[in-house]
């Protein structure tokens, strides 16, 4: 059996024994690891930290989970669902071609994403009430969709770099959008639906494309 679904096998079979409690896990290498863990219940705290060439998908069913991964390398692809109340998901990146997906359904959650590279593909959905979304990006050729939808959501997406493609769409009573956008040749679509909305967009740079919606 090769080494990564040994991996696999025994951080499932920890999390399964660590249910309503926390697991905590670190790994540090080279090697290309397949990681998948699986969490239901409450106070989970799942931490994990890999080197390049790293796949990761971790699922977390419950109250008050914490979600914490490091990543550093190249071709990594990281997915993300929290479903429950009080979670909190942070994903750091540092690295080329890699893929993030980060779902949070319930309430009061914070998803806040860091990657320092290129040709990264982001998307962050939360549905929900009272959710926050940060996301920082430096580099080119980015893609990131962020969609809130709930009563009161606030989104940051911070972008330096050129060629990027930002999307943020809210739906819900109040919520906040806050844009800044360094570099050249970006294009960003600000969407918001509800009835209190504001938004702050801060643009530095050439050959923009800009379009703003507010229903």
């Amino acid at each position: 059996m090769p080494f990564s679904q040994k991996f696999q096998i025994a951080v499932l079979a920890l999390s399964f024994f660590v249910l309503f409690s926390n697991i905590a896990l670190a790994n540090e290498g080279t090697k290309e690891f397949d990681v998948y863990i699986y969490q239901e219940g409450s106070f989970n705290i799942l931490e994990l930290e890999l080197a390049k060439e790293n796949s990761l998908e971790a699922e977390q069913y419950g109250v008050s989970n914490t979600f914490t991964v490091y990543i550093y390398g190249k071709y990594n692809k990281v997915e993300q669902l929290q479903e429950g109340a009080f979670h909190f998901g942070l994903i750091t990146i540092s690295g080329d071609t890699n893929e993030v997906l980060q779902k949070q359904i319930g309430a009061s959650n914070n998803g806040v994403i860091a990657i320092s590279g290129s040709d990264n593909r982001i998307n962050v959905l939360q549905d929900g009430t009272l959710n926050d979304s940060l996301v920082s990006i430096f580099g080119f050729n980015n893609v990131l969709l962020v969609e809130q939808f709930g009563e009161l959501n606030q989104a940051t997406s911070t972008i330096n770099g050129k060629n990027n493609v930002l999307r943020q769409h809210q739906n819900g009573v109040l919520n906040i959008s806050i844009i800044e956008i360094s570099g050249d040749n970006n294009t960003f679509v600000n969407e918001q639906r509800g009835a209190f909305r504001m938004y702050s967009i801060r643009h530095v740079g050439d050959g923009a494309f800009i379009r703003l919606v507010q229903n």
